[in-house]
């Protein structure tokens, strides 16, 4: 499967465009704000240790412990908030509300997701730069993937985004790339053109998730379970009863084409109760057919 990246972008911004973006940007207001909040202090910080360097005088002190220790405890929120867009796209009619009382229900299995996810990406970052890069698109689909299944363990949940991630951090490195030029529009107009950036790059990751998810389902790189699709007594992975694992072996049932790699309904129901959305020209999204 090759993703068609300006296809997928060009959906993502027909339907932020359709009514969806106020809610979308309200969905991550509360953490995108401690974000800048964050980023702004810790570089005001940085300025004023620089200049105390230079001058040997003691400018105004600020600590941006409190604003990063904040930022830490609403790692959360990155699950559900992404969890929204998926909704978003399903059409199930996601609330608002919904976004904290998700995270607020999984606080603990969240915040330790998340959390190793960073840890992990940081000492990959230490080792060098680039394989922190590379680990960082390895681990995008993280968030995505323990919303559709909560029950994922941390480890299960970014195994699986690398399992489904492989062979396609190319493009999800050139898709991320490609919003360089709005993230410097962004700067230029002091934060202000990031009121519509991020719904539109959170938008294209969701779909981007999406369409790798149905690759996984089609190509058996993946089971229904891990995925949410169908209910964990029914079928686990991770092994029985009896502590054999199971051997998961493609569906017989058909969740596509196999040569069509487009999300849509499915048989089983969602963990969230919801169903896969196929908007209009969405299997365009996907070439190589």
């Amino acid at each position: 499967m090759a993703l068609n990246r300006r296809a997928i972008k060009a959906n993502a911004r027909q339907f932020i465009a359709n009514g969806q973006w106020v809610h979308l940007f309200l969905a991550g207001i509360v953490i995108e704000a401690v974000n800048y909040i964050n980023f702004g202090t810790s570089t005001y910080v940085q300025l004023r240790n620089t200049f105390n360097a230079i001058y040997q005088t003691q400018f105004f002190n600020v600590s941006w412990n409190i604003m990063s220790l904040i930022a830490l405890l609403l790692l959360p929120l990155q699950v559900s908030i992404a969890g929204y867009y998926l909704s978003c796209l399903r059409k199930s009619g996601p609330e608002l509300a919904g976004v904290y009382e998700e995270a607020a229900a999984h606080y603990g299995r969240y915040f330790c997701t998340m959390l190793l996810k960073r840890i992990y990406i940081t000492l990959w970052t230490l080792l060098l730069v680039i394989p922190g890069i590379v680990k960082a698109l390895s681990y995008s689909m993280t968030a995505f993937i323990q919303h559709d299944n909560p029950q994922l363990t941390s480890t299960q949940a970014i195994a699986l985004s690398r399992r489904i991630t492989k062979g396609y951090k190319g493009s999800l490195f050139v898709m991320q790339l490609s919003f360089f030029g709005w993230y410097l529009l962004g700067t230029i107009t002091l934060g202000f053109a990031y009121l519509y950036v991020h719904p539109y790059l959170y938008t294209t990751q969701a779909m981007y998730y999406e369409l790798l998810r149905q690759n996984a389902l089609d190509r058996g790189i993946a089971s229904p379970w891990e995925f949410g699709i169908v209910p964990e007594e029914t079928f686990s992975p991770y092994g029985s009863e009896g502590g054999q694992p199971y051997q998961w072996q493609p569906p017989q049932q058909s969740w596509g084409k196999a040569d069509a790699y487009e999300p849509r309904q499915h048989s089983g129901n969602q963990a969230d109760g919801s169903a896969s959305f196929s908007p209009e020209g969405w299997d365009r999204w996907s070439s190589g057919r």
